[in-house]
């Protein structure tokens, strides 16, 4: 019975971990987080990116020069097309923001 029960626990405790934002993001999702501060920081958004920001910097330790400038690409190309978006783009990034980025941080 303790051998079952030992068991559940387990596989509980390893559902839960899965499942939980890595601490050190894969170059894939650290170039979507850049995109996501990008997002973050258009006034047009109304986002408030300091967080996002200061969470990305952390996020970009060790990680190679071409991926860093990847990043900042990737962020200065989305901050200028939610700065340019209209009335049919907006809502869109909107819940790119509200989604895929929301999960990103975890």
């Amino acid at each position: 019975m303790r051998i079952l029960f030992g068991l559940a626990a387990l596989s509980a405790l390893v559902a839960t971990s899965a499942s939980a934002a890595p601490s050190h993001l894969s170059d894939a999702a650290y170039l979507q987080a850049a995109r996501c501060v990008g997002l973050a920081s258009s006034k047009s958004m109304g986002g408030d990116s300091k967080a996002m920001e200061a969470w990305l910097q952390a996020q970009s330790t060790g990680r190679p020069p071409f991926i860093l400038d990847k990043g900042d690409e990737m962020q200065q190309q989305a901050k200028r097309q939610a700065d340019r978006a209209d009335d049919l783009v907006k809502p869109r990034l909107q819940a790119e923001l509200a989604g895929e980025c929301a999960t990103l941080k975890g």
